[in-house]
């Protein structure tokens, strides 16, 4: 009877579907046995990458802003940068930020110095931060010329004697403290010009403007600074008679050292970015033209013609003339890479070419100085791209 029952064609069928079924079972058991090992070996991969990043991430403060700069150096090809990074562009070339055709990043670093464009339009698109900056920001000394609506914005030892003289006495202009956008229409209508130094060649020139003039009284040198200045100098007599010498480059070393480059208690220590900016906004203004003291007669020719005007290279002055009063080439490498720190706004947003001393394969980490385009507020007086360019170190 038991024979006869397995040899039923019903109960084959049942051994034959149950073995199927094992087969299938253990298929699936593969199948999720071989997804979990995957997963666990992507887990592995990615925990790896992590831990290996936090590691470097944790061995300095700075290392993040590093492997930030190290990431972008090889690929440093912003889409406005110049073939001949460095060089001073002419003015009759250049195309503006927001005139170009391709759309920047959120925020894109580039070498001061190396835009395709004038002074004029790099300056137009800088932002000098009006709390950081608050203390370079002057109240408009300008002249103006208002039957050609030109507007001259002084610069102290940027040419500005010289400037002076050719607005007032070739051209018939008015000194004055009240260029602002107050001023309304004459504001909007107004050419825009000014003429700017190398940042470093001026800060060499300001120091010594700023200790000749506070010698005797130092007013509103600040306390700390006294001491290391004008210790043991009663008069211009005995500082004259110090020129040139280790005393008087050490007192400058001293300034350098103690300085924090915020608190611009002269006039001569301001940054030219910031005399070219809103004080509110921090945006530059809309600039017409920029020159360079390296060539006046050639800056004022082109002032002149945007006027209609001449300007006979007779007229150009050298300005005024003063001794040195230190010894340039004894300036440490060390000094004059803090001294570019100060002034790094100004080589960004007029874009110079940083010196040899600050260039980056010179400088340590946290003093390398990089231009950065990002988004800021929008221009008080143009139509200017929403992209700013400011300063930052690495």
């Amino acid at each position: 009877l038991i024979e006869s029952m397995n040899n039923t064609p019903v109960l084959s069928l049942m051994k034959k579907a149950a073995t199927l079924s094992n087969k299938s079972r253990r298929a699936r058991i593969s199948l999720h046995i071989t997804i979990v090992l995957f997963v666990i070996f992507c887990f592995v991969i990615v925990c790896s990458q992590f831990l290996g990043n936090a590691t470097q991430i944790s061995g300095n403060p700075t290392t993040l802003s590093l492997l930030t700069y190290q990431n972008l150096e090889p690929a440093i090809e912003p889409w406005d940068l110049s073939e001949e990074a460095g060089q001073p562009p002419p003015d009759e070339v250049g195309i503006t930020l927001e005139d170009s055709k391709e759309t920047p990043p959120a925020e894109e670093l580039f070498l001061p110095g190396s835009l395709n464009q004038t002074r004029a339009q790099v300056m137009r698109q800088c932002y000098v931060h009006p709390h950081t900056y608050s203390r370079h920001f002057n109240n408009g000394l300008c002249a103006r010329l208002d039957s050609s609506h030109l507007m001259y914005f002084h610069v102290p030892k940027s040419g500005s004697s010289t400037s002076r003289h050719l607005m007032v006495d070739v051209l018939g202009a008015k000194d004055t403290q009240s260029c602002s956008p107050k001023l309304g229409h004459v504001w909007n209508q107004a050419i825009k010009v000014s003429v700017v130094r190398d940042p470093m060649d001026r800060f060499f020139a300001g120091y010594d403007e700023m200790f000749a003039r506070r010698l005797s009284s130092r007013e509103g040198v600040p306390e700390h600074l006294r001491e290391p200045l004008y210790s043991g100098l009663t008069d211009y007599k005995s500082y004259e008679a110090r020129f040139l010498t280790p005393d008087v480059n050490a007192r400058f070393d001293n300034f350098v050292q103690l300085w924090d480059g915020l608190d611009a208690f002269d006039d001569h220590l301001r940054l030219q970015s910031a005399t070219l900016a809103h004080r509110s906004s921090g945006i530059g203004y809309s600039m017409d033209f920029i020159g360079d003291t390296n060539d006046m007669t050639n800056s004022w020719q082109k002032i002149g013609r945007l006027i209609g005007r001449n300007v006979e290279s007779s007229s150009v002055l050298n300005g005024r003339s003063f001794p040195r009063r230190f010894n340039l080439t004894a300036v440490s490498t060390s000094i004059r890479q803090r001294i570019c720190t100060f002034l790094a706004i100004d080589y960004c947003c007029l874009n110079f070419k940083l010196p040899e001393a600050c260039e980056h394969a010179k400088v340590p980490v946290g003093q390398k100085i990089f231009c950065r385009l990002k988004k800021q507020p929008s221009n008080e007086d143009s139509i200017d791209s929403l992209f700013r360019i400011d300063s930052v170190l690495f």
